[in-house]
């Protein structure tokens, strides 16, 4: 009698051992489902490298913050999205977005008709424009008409070196990353750089004796978020995310914190 109780006990434990290793794969499966998941909803921010104050990097944390970095975290964080920023420089932003590497891009991009032809915009979130930067003691150069003929450095696969190579006559010199089209002009290998309004402003005043900024815009640009073609419901959200932030405050907080009022 004992010896059959004996063996019922050990029938048992085993079902039990058996059923356990079952839950306990049903629960490693569906872990990697959910991992999964999360990844493939993971939405991957472009972001360029180099141009403060939208994008740059913290001195002294060496993380990539500026307004553009906070602005799309915030719409981010109102509509649930999972973003991952991909630093990277901005003539590889749009290449990045057309072959779909890339689902989202912000970097002060110009809202223009040809780049409305390969992605998608969000509502105009900043406005700037376009103005000359010249060394302090130039006087010469005060327009748009006063660049025909010089050499004017600007960023490359920009709104401001479409704009140069419609100056008559004008030699341009590109460069990938801000800093350098600036050194070009201080140290004599440009007359001018042409630039983002909000932008040469504030080298201008970090860097003072540097550069002077021509204040008058010669455009009046507007900057939007970019989105992959065929992300429709990531449009609105990003969409509905801008106005959010716009309504409850943190828009005009993160204005003054960058821009002053």
């Amino acid at each position: 009698m004992k010896k059959g109780i004996i063996f019922l006990l050990v029938t048992m434990l085993l079902m039990l051992s058996v059923v356990g290793c079952g839950l306990s794969s049903n629960s490693t499966s569906t872990t990697n489902t959910e991992v999964a998941k999360n990844e493939s909803a993971k939405v991957y921010v472009g972001t360029d490298t180099a141009f403060p104050p939208f994008e740059y990097v913290d001195t002294a944390s060496g993380q990539y913050t500026g307004f553009d970095i906070e602005l799309i975290k915030e719409i981010a964080k109102i509509e649930g999205l999972n973003i991952e920023l991909k630093p990277m420089e901005f003539k590889a932003i749009i290449p990045g977005l057309q072959s779909k590497t890339l689902d989202v891009g912000i970097a002060g991009m110009t809202i223009t008709d040809e780049r409305k032809q390969v992605v998608d915009f969000s509502e105009p979130y900043f406005q700037a424009g376009l103005v000359i930067g010249v060394k302090p003691d130039n006087s010469t150069i005060k327009t748009k008409d006063d660049l025909v003929g010089k050499t004017i450095a600007v960023k490359l696969g920009t709104s401001s070196e479409k704009l140069a190579r419609s100056i008559k006559d004008a030699k341009v010199k590109t460069f990938d990353n801000s800093n350098d089209l600036y050194l070009e002009v201080q140290n004599g290998g440009a007359d001018a750089v042409i630039e983002d309004l909000p932008v040469l402003k504030h080298y201008a005043v970090k860097n003072p004796g540097k550069l002077k900024v021509i204040d008058q815009p010669m455009t009046g640009d507007f900057y939007g978020i970019a989105v992959a073609k065929g992300k429709d419901d990531l449009l609105k959200k990003i969409n509905d995310g801008l106005k959010k932030v716009k309504e409850n405050g943190k828009y005009d907080e993160l204005y003054k914190k960058y821009f002053g009022n």
